[in-house]
């Protein structure tokens, strides 16, 4: 079975066992709404009211945000059977932290998140996936706080080949280079080492 993740703002493999997770598979396949986004269509824009959750039958995605310099900052990329979501409760006054814009024309499987929550809350064991969904955020902001600070680019370069091997036919060097923190040059260079390396 192929392994599935989460996105907010990083990347989060769960296991391909997990419960929870296959339940709102099923959930939004029978109860989402199917949407085409063309590309560079936004799914949120950051700032706006956003209450929805997606899964990824085709396409992919960016998430990203502007630093103090107005300078765009990709935290993520979702592909496909993937989720995408701003998981933040409107309730709470909570706005997109983040933009999700699509890099292709993508199909998704859509669902309001209240609505997910009420389908989890009428189950006998919902407090358990609740629980399970809260742990995996948390594992997803402390996992990509430890690969920025402490791994190289060129790691993080070769772990996103090695999750989309299909990557550079999909997403453009530059979107690469500011989700590893290089700049596109500093990203050519590097990949023309590693070509030289493996020969």
């Amino acid at each position: 079975m192929q392994e599935h993740q989460f996105n907010t703002m990083a990347d989060l493999n769960l296991l391909h066992n997990n419960e929870g997770l296959h339940r709102l598979i099923s959930f939004l396949k029978s109860k989402g709404e199917r949407r085409i986004l063309k590309r560079r269509e936004f799914f949120v824009r950051q700032g706006d009211s956003h209450a929805e959750i997606a899964y990824i039958l085709r396409g992919s995605f960016k998430l990203f945000t502007s630093d103090y310099r107005g300078k765009e900052q990709i935290l993520s990329f979702s592909f496909d059977h993937e989720f995408v979501a701003c998981y933040l409760p409107p309730r709470y006054g909570c706005k997109a932290l983040l933009s999700v814009q699509a890099m292709e024309e993508s199909v998704l499987l859509v669902a309001p998140l209240q609505e997910v929550l009420s389908q989890i809350q009428i189950e006998q064991d919902g407090t358990v996936f609740v629980s399970d969904f809260i742990e995996c955020l948390a594992f997803d902001l402390l996992r990509k706080n430890v690969s920025f600070r402490c791994e190289a680019p060129e790691e993080r370069y070769r772990q996103l080949i090695v999750r989309i091997p299909d990557i550079l036919n999909r997403v453009s060097m530059k979107d690469i280079a500011s989700y590893i923190g290089v700049t596109p040059e500093t990203l050519s260079r590097m990949r023309s080492r590693m070509v030289l390396e493996e020969k």
